[in-house]
């Protein structure tokens, strides 16, 4: 199986975000967009309940219940400007009532010429009653998996998806997403959030190390 990573982004949820407050000036005089990293067109929106900004470095998006951000850049070359950026909006509101920080990896997995369904079988198949009513040839499989990851917990879904290509063509992939999780309620949000966007690097290699060994596991079956 060729792995691909599909997604990365750091969240921080808060039990109420006002999204007005970050507004184009607002993110200039915080240093969280440098004004020349603005880019202009149909993907920047400023509003009361969403402000979406699409910049050269990162993507920036504002809803009422979170803030998220998702580097251009490779995750290994990202994890100081997370830091920076997410860190600054979190210290510069800092009366926000913050309530978990994430970060996410989400991995595709391309079968090849063997029928996903067939790998996802021999990998998450087991010997539970329940399998016997998923014995049809045309049956997938998954899995989730949780554990604890430094500050975070790290909730793992794989799971079968049928994925849009760039030409429009409709492919199937085993998809792995990756969530490190941290609940921030209580005292000293602002620095459980800025300690938790510290384990970037840590856990984006540990996302890599599954998702290599899962290809590698398919890859005998």
């Amino acid at each position: 199986m060729n792995l691909s990573l599909f997604q990365w982004n750091a969240v921080v949820t808060a039990n109420h975000f006002n999204p007005s407050i970050l507004s184009q000036l607002w993110l200039v005089k915080t240093g969280v967009v440098r004004e020349e990293e603005f880019v202009e067109g149909p993907g920047t929106i400023f509003s009361d309940g969403v402000v979406q900004v699409t910049t050269t470095r990162f993507a920036l998006l504002v809803l009422p219940d979170q803030i998220q951000i998702a580097p251009v850049s490779a995750p290994k070359e990202s994890a100081a400007l997370v830091q920076e950026r997410l860190g600054t909006v979190v210290r510069t509101l800092p009366h926000t009532p913050y309530t978990a920080v994430g970060i996410n990896f989400v991995w595709h997995a391309d079968p090849g010429e063997v029928p996903l369904r067939t790998i996802t079988r021999k990998l998450f198949s087991g010997t539970s009653d329940v399998y016997g009513y998923f014995s049809d040839g045309n049956s997938h499989f998954g899995a989730y998996l949780s554990k604890d990851v430094g500050l975070s917990r790290l909730k793992l879904d794989i799971k079968p998806i049928s994925a849009q290509m760039p030409d429009g063509q409709i492919v199937e992939r085993l998809q792995l997403g990756f969530n490190f999780h941290t609940d921030v309620e209580g005292d000293g949000p602002v620095e459980a959030i800025a300690k938790t966007l510290g384990e970037w690097d840590r856990n984006f290699l540990l996302s890599e190390q599954i998702a290599e060994a899962i290809a590698q596991n398919a890859k005998r079956t």
